[in-house]
């Protein structure tokens, strides 16, 4: 699973998009969705735009800036 946020959003939204490598259908969630869903993701949802987040299960792999340099 990885998030990735983007600057690009529409008033109310918190610009993260959430997807799977493997799958490419889309849903549109709220916050308190996601947390109730993945808690471990309450961890990243506090970084900045153009930022994108790989996790492997509950466990966070990589953090990428917005040069795709991994920070983590």
């Amino acid at each position: 699973m990885y998030l990735q946020r983007t600057r690009k959003v529409e008033q109310g939204d918190s610009g993260w998009y959430i997807g799977y490598l493997e799958d490419t259908n889309t849903v549109e969630l709220y916050t308190y969705q996601l947390l109730k869903l993945k808690p471990e993701t309450i961890q990243v949802l506090a970084l900045p735009n153009d930022y994108m987040v790989i996790f492997d299960g509950k466990e966070v792999k990589a953090v990428l800036n917005e040069n795709d340099e991994d920070i983590l």
